[in-house]
């Protein structure tokens, strides 16, 4: 299972250098929104759109590392940025009881999670539901190459994502999370409770280092993408469970604010 970290401080994430995908310089802005509507990408960038995810472990509702039970992303913003289309992706956290969680700090909701999305269609996979609950200091890198044109068979391009956070101690903690291996195996409908939608199931590994006191971690990861959402169910089982049990995490609502 993936490693997680108590953290007291955050900026707001920025771009890397040399981490997005191909730009259009000559096209007007309006133009680039346009061009990366019709592509209806393998993520969630419309404006005020939010999709509501909760989690599950042997088929049971749980409460995520001891966290929230249901996670919403919303795109808080859209702009065009060197020539491509930014959406800015905020998360709110709830309890069993789908109230406001208590225990997660205020600074989570003026956290920002940028996704730069070029005219085909492609962009860069670097913000995680399951890696991202933890403040970061700095973010550079990508884990995923996610194309438009996915195809069956096909190898998609990896990376390693750096983060910088502080633990509860003020301690600086480096992580590194290093995607591999990850192609698409199919093509599948995916019904959960938000409705039933046509997906492009992926599969891959995840190592993460960091140089904190919680253990390295490897893990299996299958994930499951739909047009103008990304991701519609995941799942992610460590190396260390010998039961070979998944931890699932499923889209639970969507909605346009």
């Amino acid at each position: 299972m993936v490693v997680m970290a108590i953290v007291i401080t955050c900026t707001q994430c920025v771009f890397a250098q040399g981490t997005q995908p191909e730009t259009t310089q000559s096209a007007t802005d309006a133009d680039i929104e346009a061009m990366v509507n019709g592509k209806n990408p393998y993520t969630l960038y419309k404006k005020n759109m939010i999709a509501e995810y909760c989690f599950q472990y042997k088929g049971k509702q749980i409460s995520y590392m001891g966290g929230p039970t249901y996670v919403q992303q919303i795109v808080s913003d859209v702009k065009v940025k060197n020539g491509q289309l930014v959406s800015f992706v905020q998360h709110a956290f709830f309890n069993k009881k789908h109230s406001p969680s208590k225990g997660i700090s205020a600074k989570f909701k003026e956290f920002t999670f940028p996704t730069a999305i070029d005219t085909a269609g492609n962009y860069r996979w670097a913000h995680n539901i399951l890696q991202d609950f933890l403040m970061i200091d700095d973010r550079k890198g990508y884990g995923v190459l996610i194309p438009n044109d996915m195809k069956l068979g096909m190898q998609l391009q990896c990376s390693t994502i750096y983060d910088k956070t502080k633990n509860g101690f003020g301690a600086i903690i480096n992580l590194e999370t290093t995607y591999s291996d990850w192609q698409v195996v199919s093509e599948e409908k995916v019904t959960t409770p938000a409705g039933t939608f046509d997906c492009m199931k992926l599969t891959g590994r995840l190592q993460q280092k960091n140089n904190g006191i919680n253990p390295n971690t490897n893990e299996e990861i299958t994930c499951w993408m739909a047009r103008g959402i990304g991701i519609v169910r995941y799942e992610t089982i460590s190396s260390s469970d010998k039961k070979r049990e998944p931890v699932i995490l499923y889209l639970n609502s969507l909605e346009q604010r």
